[in-house]
């Protein structure tokens, strides 16, 4: 059977919902039908945003997740999936590093969006992630217009995402109302969730169009082992 591989920790939260997301998503009757997972929530990795905003060397990173990618070719792991969009800012980079392929959380959302809501997406990220511009490169691929946002916003999202990671907790009320703001302020097609510490907040009774990174990482983990995606 083939052997997923997650490199985590970034956050634990993070990387806890989406080993019980690919739990609840996959067709199984029994212990032996999931996915023999292999995780290592490194949550010693250097802060993704610090080194961006701050233009820091990537081997910074790098000398870290090398690590990880020893455990996951020692393990002989079939494919590797990393639930942190930041982390993805060094994707072309840590893809060099092994031979076992590496899912493209951010590539993988983008596509999605496009084809199910339109052309102007607002991503939900860390200023880590907007500065590093990731999701604006996978756009541009597509076709994706990403909406720039005003500093009093971003710092907003990025102020709930490090409430988030630093409490456990998941701030339902101030994410919708947030989501809201913006939908009002700025129009979007749809909203990205482009941080895995938003995927943990509970989004039912919203009305807008979101897509979650992560929801598709799972989605996408499951099926390209062989699995079947059982949906709900």
């Amino acid at each position: 059977m083939k052997k997923l591989g997650i490199i985590g920790g970034m956050g634990p939260l993070a990387t806890n919902i989406f080993y019980k997301e690919i739990i609840d998503h996959t067709q199984a009757s029994k212990d032996q039908d999931h996915i023999w997972t292999v995780i290592s929530s490194h949550s010693t990795m250097p802060d993704r945003t610090k080194v961006i905003l701050e233009n820091l060397d990537k081997e910074i990173i790098l000398k870290d997740v090398r690590k990880d990618l020893e455990i996951m070719e020692a393990a002989k792991v079939d494919l590797i999936s990393i639930p942190c969009n930041t982390f993805h800012y060094f994707y072309d980079e840590v893809a060099k590093e092994t031979k076992i392929e590496i899912l493209n959380m951010i590539d993988l959302a983008v596509k999605e969006f496009k084809n199910l809501y339109g052309n102007k997406a607002l991503i939900l990220s860390t200023v880590g992630t907007r500065q590093a511009k990731v999701y604006e490169k996978y756009g541009k691929l597509y076709g994706l217009e990403t909406i720039k946002i005003d500093d009093k916003f971003s710092k907003a999202i990025n102020d709930l995402i490090y409430r988030i990671k630093s409490t456990g907790e998941t701030y339902e009320e101030d994410f919708k109302k947030l989501v809201g703001d913006l939908q009002a302020a700025y129009k979007p097609d749809g909203f990205m969730v482009a941080c895995t510490e938003l995927s943990v907040i509970d989004r039912k009774g919203l009305e807008f169009n979101i897509i979650d990174s992560m929801d598709i990482l799972v989605r996408e983990s499951i099926k390209n082992l062989g699995y079947t995606y059982k949906e709900g």
